[in-house]
């Protein structure tokens, strides 16, 4: 009879469930990477990465495809990285509540295809779980949103997304922040984005979107998308039942993690392996110190007392975003982990990743709860350490260079300077006419500056004030009202519904920092009343931006709207305008350049089309985009919508370092669409730019010599 050292024993077993974990449904299965390239210092500074230990030094997990995503040509979007396929359009069904998004997604076949592109081809969409909205986020970049719309994506906004996915707490689900990368549990009566997805299937075909949907199988293990779905997502919501309230996954009665009786404890779901005592290492270290703290324990684990810890292994490293979160348990708070038997558990943790929206932070986890935010550098953590069990893969780092070097070949494109900056227009939803009333820029609707000149009301007195506004406004004490209207009214429901889906935060604050003044955060009469109870009529509160139904005897706040008269003939006056100046600017290589644009003499919400290009030596124009990039293929324009009034704003940071010698001729032009005119009047300004030389004896305040200038003209070439 063979006997086995109980050391040897255990440690056959534990390889033993690894394997047949791994060999059942793909279980098993290494976690993807951040995306995270480069490495930063406390202050937040690009550094060398080798040895820092730091996420974009060792870009653990599977390498991501490229192209990463396929654009279906059908309002879809689909991942090679996961299988998964994404609406394409991240703003089409604008923000809702977390019912709200359960139920679009119930009845995503119901809605048509021009107000959504592709939601009503396939009858399986659903809200994502958390862990496959955070399968889009790129480590990288500074805007996840804008990397996004990148690629193959359009309207993703740098605001949070609903999951399906719900928290401890029965009245929060949790939400996915495409502008700082956070992860927090959300009220679910609060407004957020929604972005819908699917999982392929080999037979979605041209009878659905009008191709062919290439779905491979997972031939090298890596299981990515079953990952997302099974391994991190245990007490997630699958399908909704007929409440549309999530239907909790079973609980997996099969060990998540295998104590090795050695001090270190293996996840036999991601193959994983931390230590067991998870407060050793340090548990108040800036982000440098945990960096470094990790590397003093590979290099010498004596000197730490870790406890039970009897092996020694030199690829510990601070675990990564994804890998951190790999193990929290979405139904579970204090802590935020399945069953385990760690010790030393610590309420905050360091990830290796910067938060590349600000790199002088880091992402840490609150264990609590399980939500992920950037937090500073220099703030105080927990260390815990994690080594793939098997020993870590070894593959060639993706170098830290900005996939948008890839076009460096051309030497006339400007280039940005940091992440691209989008093009959000307008800058203010409100454009100030000077006589105590208000346009809005998006819909083209007159309001009254001032929401509070009249005190609450009735809602049969409402209507009264509304026609003293109209008839005796002399009487009334509205702030800066001199114009002489006599159309007000109370707002439909749709008015206001359309500015509440705006609103960044709470409406009134928000309608106040637009342009409107004294508006207070309580409810506001509307003009619709409840067919269902002739006493009762509805109204909006502009605190929580939601829509309640009161008896006609309350009293409540009153903000006049009015429909515009057609608009006579506009004559915008674009300008644009770099480095603050307008005319001709002379830039040496090297130099920063920032461009803004302003529209004066705006006599109407007239709906217009706006472009701003350049042409550059070569005489080819290149063309801004709404994502804030130039691109010469084709004529772009950088919005559509209302005429609307802007002072200077920037919307371009570039870097010359590239830029080629020689005259750069920039152009903003307006279009407004008046009458039936197959050929509108285009209204348009211009700006030349000179690039010169780097002049290498001269001081930086040295005016530059009017000879020096390159006299080759461009303008007589633009479109």
């Amino acid at each position: 009879m063979i006997r086995l050292c109980p050391g040897l024993l255990k440690a056959f077993i534990i390889s033993f469930i690894l394997m047949t974990v791994s060999g059942v449904g793909n279980v098993l299965a290494e976690l993807p990477r951040t995306g995270q390239l480069s490495c930063f210092d406390q202050q937040g500074e690009v550094v060398e990465h080798t040895a820092t230990g730091q996420d974009g030094d060792l870009q653990a997990g599977v390498v991501w495809p490229e192209p990463r995503f396929k654009d279906n040509g059908d309002g879809t979007v689909s991942d090679n990285l996961t299988g998964l396929m994404w609406l394409q359009n991240g703003n089409c069904l604008g923000r809702l509540s977390w019912h709200g998004a359960l139920e679009t997604a119930e009845k995503s076949t119901e809605m048509t295809s021009e107000s959504c592109p592709g939601v009503s081809l396939y009858d399986d969409w659903t809200v994502p779980e958390i862990t496959e909205l955070e399968s889009l986020f790129n480590a990288e970049e500074a805007s996840a949103d804008h990397w996004l719309n990148r690629h193959r994506f359009r309207n993703i906004q740098a605001s949070g997304y609903w999951s399906r996915t719900t928290a401890p707490n029965p009245y929060t689900s949790w939400v996915f922040r495409f502008d700082t990368g956070g992860v927090e549990a959300v009220s679910r009566v609060e407004l957020r984005y929604c972005l819908l997805v699917r999982k392929q299937q080999k037979n979605d075909s041209a009878e659905a979107g009008g191709h062919a949907v290439d779905v491979q199988d997972d031939k090298d293990g890596s299981g990515i998308l079953q990952k997302l779905t099974d391994l991190v997502g245990r007490g997630e919501a699958t399908t909704p039942n007929e409440t549309l309230e999530p239907t909790p996954a079973p609980r997996d009665n099969t060990p998540r993690f295998i104590d090795n009786g050695n001090g270190t404890v293996t996840d036999v779901r991601t193959g994983l392996m931390w230590l067991k005592d998870a407060g050793c290492l340090g548990r108040r270290s800036t982000w440098q110190e945990a960096l470094s703290e990790v590397v003093l324990f590979n290099k010498r684990a004596d000197t730490i007392q870790c406890r039970e810890l009897s092996v020694n292994f030199s690829d510990w490293a601070l675990p990564n975003r994804n890998e951190l979160r790999s193990i929290i348990d979405h139904r579970n708070d204090l802590p935020a982990l399945p069953d385990n038997p760690f010790i030393g558990l610590q309420p905050r943790y360091w990830t290796s990743t910067t938060a590349a929206s600000q790199t002088s932070s880091a992402y840490a986890v609150f264990l609590g709860s399980g939500e992920l935010s950037a937090v500073d550098k220099m703030s105080k953590r927990s260390v815990w350490a994690v080594r793939y069990a098997d020993g870590r893969t070894k593959r060639p780092r993706v170098q830290d260079v900005d996939t948008s070097l890839s076009r460096m070949a051309d030497y006339y494109l400007l280039q940005t300077l940091g992440p691209a900056m989008a093009v959000k227009w307008p800058v203010k939803r409100f454009t100030d006419n000077g006589d105590g009333t208000l346009t809005d820029n998006i819909t083209g609707l007159m309001w009254l500056k001032d929401g509070n000149c009249f005190k609450p009301e009735k809602k049969k007195h409402a209507g009264k004030v509304i026609e003293w506004l109209n008839t005796i406004p002399e009487k009334l004490k509205c702030e800066e009202y001199s114009a002489g209207y006599e159309n007000w009214q109370l707002p439909e429901m749709s008015m206001l519904a359309d500015l509440m889906a705006a609103a960044d935060g709470e409406p009134a604050a928000w309608l106040n920092s637009q342009g409107a003044v004294n508006l207070i955060p309580r409810d506001y009469w509307t003009a619709v009343e409840n067919t269902f109870n002739l006493y009762h009529a509805w109204a909006y509160n502009f605190r929580q931006g939601t829509p309640r139904n009161y008896p006609e005897s309350f009293e409540l706040h009153v903000w006049a709207v009015r429909k515009p008269d057609a608009p006579g003939p506009v004559r915008p006056q674009p300008s644009l305008l770099g480095n603050g100046k307008t005319g001709e600017i002379v830039l040496r290589q090297g130099e920063k350049i920032t461009l803004s644009a302003t529209i004066e003499n705006v006599t109407g919400p007239v709906p217009s089309t706006f472009r701003i290009w350049y042409v550059a030596p070569d005489g080819i124009a290149r063309w801004l985009t709404p994502q804030g990039e130039w691109e010469k293929e084709k004529e772009a324009q950088v919005y559509h919508g209302k005429l609307f009034h802007l002072d200077e704003s920037p919307i371009f940071y570039g870097d010359t370092s590239e830029l080629e010698l020689g005259t750069y001729v920039f152009y903003f032009s307006i279009s407004p669409e008046q009458g039936q005119d197959d050929s509108p009047e285009v209204f348009k300004a211009d700006l030349k730019l000179t690039m010169l030389e780097v002049d290498e004896s001269a001081g930086g305040d040295d005016e530059i010599d009017s000879s020096d200038i390159v006299t080759e003209e461009v303008r007589d070439q633009a479109p």
